[in-house]
């Protein structure tokens, strides 16, 4: 019952809609405690191809905090949580595809 409160919090159903999303997955995505161990390797050929497939089928997210956060959530799915990179290290990744993306035609 209490247990069961955060499941309705924004944060929870963008997880969950994430998870939809870039992954197929019905499970909720949770982020890790600790964050893998610098110099991991991760799965950014996976990442890029989840982005583009994301953006092909539903747009670009509404702002780029929101895709750093889709994209964590599919590194947290997809390796279980051992090897997820942490925010800043996926928005270096994300920065220059949000800006081109978001430039008029």
């Amino acid at each position: 019952l209490q247990g069961n409160s955060h499941e309705s919090t924004p944060r929870a159903r963008t997880t969950v809609r994430t998870q939809r999303i870039m992954s197929g997955s019905s499970d909720k995505a949770r982020r890790p405690a600790a964050r893998a161990a610098p110099g991991k390797d991760y799965d950014w050929d996976g990442m890029y191809v989840a982005i583009i497939r994301r953006v092909h089928e539903h747009g670009v997210p509404a702002s780029q905090a929101d895709w750093v956060s889709e994209v964590q959530d599919w590194f947290v799915i997809r390796s279980e949580g051992t090897a997820v990179p942490d925010e800043r290290t996926i928005r270096r990744r994300l920065t220059p595809i949000w800006r081109a993306l978001r430039e008029p035609a």
